[in-house]
């Protein structure tokens, strides 16, 4: 039997046990204290379909559940922190008390916790795919209606953006794409290194299909273009926090016996990644805090971190100042936003653009045609790579 296919059927049984201990989940409204969780529609026009091929339980209506602070009032802005699940999860799984807790872990922030639906996707658009264009639903629908909805305080040091697992990649891409939205990712035990050939068995088997539907061929133009390295420079910017755990337990947390197999080789194989990510990030001058101790992958090694997130580093703080009219921003999204200027290209890049500005001057690298809006609502339209003046003043 190959190392991979005995990974797979840990994975499938690790899952089952999973499973079989957690207790039903919850919707609709439920106060605790003084809080108050909100479960809330959230529509696509994408129509993303968020089928959940290994668990029983599916859902497939995009939701999300907020949690509103100690005297919430609804005439007051509030921070907001978007808490992503991972690839076994839903957008219920954070509020759970047998997993998240998070009243209880956020217990005294005042802030709203959005913790929304994820399916499997990776938090990315898939490239052979119709209907899982989850950034873009991200970006474009998710983010406005919990805007819409609620009063968020602006600026980049009041919205965070952390996750575990599939989740953890998920803050740290996404805090990436959206640079001046996001001040603060916080990635724990993340699978940041979603091109590395080794993932492949995990990914294959919780996704019910081979990795390269996600992202192409590994070493591809798309695929680089969602690896972190490739995305450094857009980070440095945001303070990122990563946590991750060394496979052992902690006798405080009392683990089923499987975990200690399965749960503690995940977690070896993740501090890999997360040893190799934050010293790539460390080298192009991001802003990053590591910390590595005892921990398996799994929730009581999550609830721990994001309390001591809370508690000792910030979950929300003063990100490093923006950058003003001289950055570098690297995509392979079709539209989106790089700081202060808005783009759209024809057609979505097969591999990474590089915007960079300095000063009056913004140049393109890469192939395609792009439209750049200005921050003033003025729009060009150029044929990669070019190099010219702004058409007018831009912030």
């Amino acid at each position: 039997m190959s190392n991979a296919t005995r990974l797979v059927r840990r994975a499938g049984r690790a899952c089952a046990a999973t499973l079989a201990l957690a207790l039903p989940l919850f919707g609709g409204t439920i106060a605790h204290a003084d809080q108050t969780l909100l479960t809330i529609d959230v529509p696509s026009s994408g129509n993303i379909d968020i089928t959940q091929p290994v668990l029983s339980n599916q859902v497939r209506t995009l939701r999300a559940n907020v949690l509103l602070p100690d005297g919430y009032d609804p005439d007051v802005a509030y921070p907001v922190l978007y808490l992503l699940h991972g690839i076994s999860d839903d957008y219920r799984a954070w509020a759970d008390h047998t997993r998240g807790d998070v009243r209880r872990t956020l217990d005294g922030l005042p802030a709203i916790v959005v913790m929304p639906e994820g399916g499997r996707g990776f938090y990315l658009n898939w490239l052979y795919r119709q209907g899982r264009d989850w950034e873009r639903y991200y970006f474009e629908e998710l983010i406005p209606e919990v805007e819409r909805r609620f009063r968020i305080l602006p600026g980049r040091r009041h919205h965070t953006i952390a996750g575990a697992s599939m989740g953890g990649y998920g803050a740290l891409r996404l805090a990436s794409q959206m640079p001046g939205y996001f001040g603060t990712a916080i990635s724990m035990s993340g699978f940041l290194e979603v091109g590395e050939a080794d993932a492949s068995p995990i990914t294959n088997f919780m996704l019910g299909g081979p990795f390269t539907v996600l992202l192409g061929p590994r070493g591809g133009g798309y695929a680089r273009g969602h690896e972190l390295r490739e995305l450094r420079e857009n980070l440095r910017h945001t303070r990122v926090l990563i946590t991750v755990g060394n496979g052992s337990m902690d006798p405080a947390a009392r683990d089923p016996l499987y975990s200690a197999l399965f749960l503690g080789n995940t977690e070896r194989f993740l501090e890999r990644h997360s040893v190799s990510i934050r010293r790539s990030l460390a080298l192009a001058g991001v802003p990053v805090s590591f910390k590595r101790q005892s921990g398996l992958h799994s929730w009581w090694y999550w609830r721990r971190d994001l309390r001591n997130a809370l508690q000792t580093w910030g979950v929300f703080g003063e990100p490093a100042a923006s950058p003003g009219d001289r950055w570098t921003y690297r995509t392979v999204a079709e539209r989106g936003r790089a700081w202060d200027l808005g783009f759209r290209f024809a057609e979505a890049p097969a591999s990474p653009v590089v915007l960079r500005r300095a000063g009056p001057v913004l140049e393109g690298e890469g192939t395609g045609t792009v439209a750049i809006t200005t921050a003033d609502g003025c729009v060009f339209t150029a044929e990669l790579p070019f190099s010219r003046s702004l058409p007018c003043a831009s912030g």
